[in-house]
């Protein structure tokens, strides 16, 4: 068999050869079956779409009506529930049963002629209503959760969350005498309804991978909400292929579980805690190691509840050497609590960035606490670089700022020597000690 067709580019006509369809092919084919056939399935592809279209045509008019209702000077006075399809004048309308020449206000749609759906299924669908089809879904969530509608996207209205009561009673027997027998006794009676609540325990694989992102972050301050967002945990999503939190794996669908493993982590990392006593524990560690690797210099008590700690670096100390310009902001922006911190900075002309030299951590303000705070952090900057730094003198000014109970305490260039470069505008911005 020979068909001919025009070519795509050259338009030109040109005989090709099926062989499916050859002469010595062709016994073996009922070509009045394969008629048939086709015929059939285009026959059911139009009844499918003409049932659609339908359905379709019946769920708008339904929402506009619901919408619209039977408007009468600005009143909805009619309370039909369902609709009916009624000719009048040579036309096909569906709308209210009340509609007539007399009370043309009560809502109809007239359908047009040639309008591509099947009108007995049509009267069909207004006869014995409409009911859109329940889709099948396999979404499981907690049986103590709150949430009402399924997590995934149906087309349509969400899907509602099918509670079923569980049949299950437990009986608890808590023994009268703790010390002889500390042991709890839980019976179980009939069998659960319901579906297994989804894992809550991460696979060690996945743990092992969140446990090693979590150490590369700053635990001290580390939270789930700041974690979830950093480029560490970004490559996680990578890794495992998932583009978001949620699909990671159901077991961190809870924020709660990478809370716990960053509270795990933070234990596992300061025993002691965060506070006072997590600071002693890191400051006899600290001690032990080289001076080009300490970080807190010194932890200094006034009283057993006051203190103060300074904390800077071997290159925060070796850079303090070749500052001219210092600057002081004694606002003390609260850390946690009562601590408050204070730095020593300047600006670098070249990088265009301020520089930190020095960190003091107080948790007191009284002019005993300030001067001991001076002294130290300038003795420690020089002991640390091997740079000795001494304050000369202690004379200054204060002048109030707006009214306000700040004031600026201005050294002169005499008052501060660093190995044996004097110090110029040193300006301090502090609170107003009365």
């Amino acid at each position: 068999m020979q068909i001919q067709f025009a070519t795509h580019h050259t338009g030109q006509p040109k005989i090709v050869k099926m062989p499916i369809l050859s002469n010595e092919h062709a016994p073996h084919m009922n070509l009045n079956l394969l008629r048939e056939l086709s015929g059939a399935v285009l026959n059911n592809k139009v009844d499918d779409l003409l049932k659609a279209a339908t359905e379709e045509f019946f769920r708008g008019f339904l929402n506009t009506w619901k919408q619209r209702g039977c408007i009468y000077k600005g009143y909805n006075t009619c309370h039909s529930d369902l609709p009916v399809m009624f000719y009048r004048n040579c036309f096909l309308f569906i709308g209210c049963s009340k509609n007539s020449d007399l009370e043309p206000w009560h809502y109809a749609y007239a359908i047009e002629r040639f309008q591509q759906i099947d009108r007995s299924y049509l009267k069909s669908l207004v006869k014995y209503g409409f009911k859109e089809p329940k889709q099948e879904c396999d979404f499981i969530s907690q049986v103590t959760t709150g949430k009402q509608f399924c997590d995934r996207s149906h087309p349509g209205n969400p899907g509602h969350l099918i509670k079923p009561k569980c049949l299950s009673q437990f009986d608890l027997y808590i023994p009268l005498q703790w010390n002889r027998f500390p042991f709890l006794l839980l019976i179980t009676r009939l069998s659960h309804t319901h579906f297994p609540p989804p894992p809550l325990k991460l696979p060690l694989h996945i743990a092992d991978e969140v446990i090693q992102a979590i150490q590369q972050q700053d635990t001290l301050d580390l939270t789930a909400r700041r974690f979830m967002l950093s480029p560490i945990f970004t490559n996680l999503y990578d890794r495992f292929g998932p583009s978001t939190l949620r699909t990671l794996h159901k077991c961190l669908n809870i924020e709660d579980r990478i809370t716990a493993l960053i509270r795990k982590q933070k234990l596992l990392s300061f025993p002691e805690g965060t506070h006072i006593a997590g600071i002693l524990r890191e400051y006899s560690f600290d001690r032990l190691k080289e001076n080009s690797e300490q970080w807190i210099r010194e932890v200094h008590f006034f009283d057993p509840e006051h203190w103060l700690i300074l904390c800077c670096t071997y290159a925060q100390a070796k850079a303090f050497i070749h500052a001219n310009y210092l600057e002081m902001d004694l606002s003390f922006k609260m850390v946690n609590g009562k601590t408050n911190v204070f730095s020593i900075s300047s600006w670098n002309a070249q990088t265009k960035r301020i520089n930190t030299y020095a960190y003091a951590f107080l948790n007191l303000e009284t002019r005993h606490a300030y001067a001991v705070m001076f002294s130290k952090i300038f003795k420690i900057l020089g002991d640390v670089a091997r740079s000795p730094a001494s304050v000369i003198t202690c004379i200054c000014w204060i002048q109030a700022k707006n009214g306000m109970n700040t004031c600026f305490i201005v050294l002169s260039s005499a008052e501060l020597t660093y190995n044996g470069i004097s110090k110029r505008n040193l300006v301090v911005s502090m609170p107003l000690i009365h």
